[in-house]
């Protein structure tokens, strides 16, 4: 009895197994101090294991949300063009600065493209198996990421390269999006 129910009002109990605060409930055991502390341990280890699990799945759910092989594909064509565009001299820093950005937008517009399509997807046998038509993760938290790292991406661009590289990101995303809902 005393194991199972360790919040009980007991100290009034000539055994006094448990110390109770004013009010009432246990606050530590006296006679198996022990097995409190192990099974707290166990049941927080249990609690970060899961809470671990979930946050693990969940950023790799959203990492499948941006197509990482079409991102790094795009990533490829802006460093060449980067390149091919910087003449003598090559900033690195811009480069930096674009290739984060760019990652950020491009990212952020194949996971709307994701979100926007999930009905289309859950019925076609190559796309069937993504994060949104396996309910992985909540409509509301796709649609979420993939708006913040597209708008964190156009500010981004805008600010730390140029504007007219955050004007450009934005068209080309808002073009995806009319895309999406035209269709």
């Amino acid at each position: 009895y005393d194991n199972y129910f360790p919040c009980c009002d007991r100290s009034n109990d000539p055994r006094n197994i448990f110390l109770a605060n004013p009010v009432g409930v246990c606050t530590e055991f006296t006679k198996f101090p022990h097995l409190q502390s192990s099974r707290k341990q166990s049941h927080m280890n249990n609690l970060v294991e899961k809470n671990s699990t979930l946050l693990q799945s969940r950023i790799v759910n959203c990492l499948a949300l941006t197509k990482p092989r079409i991102t790094a594909l795009i990533l490829v064509t802006t460093l060449v063009g980067f390149y091919m565009g910087s003449g003598e001299r090559l900033d690195f820093v811009l480069l930096i600065h674009a290739t984060i950005g760019t990652a950020l937008v491009a990212g952020g517009a194949s996971a709307l493209n994701q979100y926007l399509e999930r009905h289309n997807d859950a019925q076609m046998i190559r796309t069937k198996g993504r994060p949104l038509p396996t309910k992985s993760i909540l409509e509301k938290e796709a649609l979420l990421f993939s708006s913040v790292i597209s708008i964190l991406g156009v500010v981004y661009l805008s600010f730390l390269t140029t504007l007219l590289t955050g004007g450009l990101a934005a068209l080309t995303l808002l073009s995806e999006l009319k895309k999406n809902i035209d269709e």
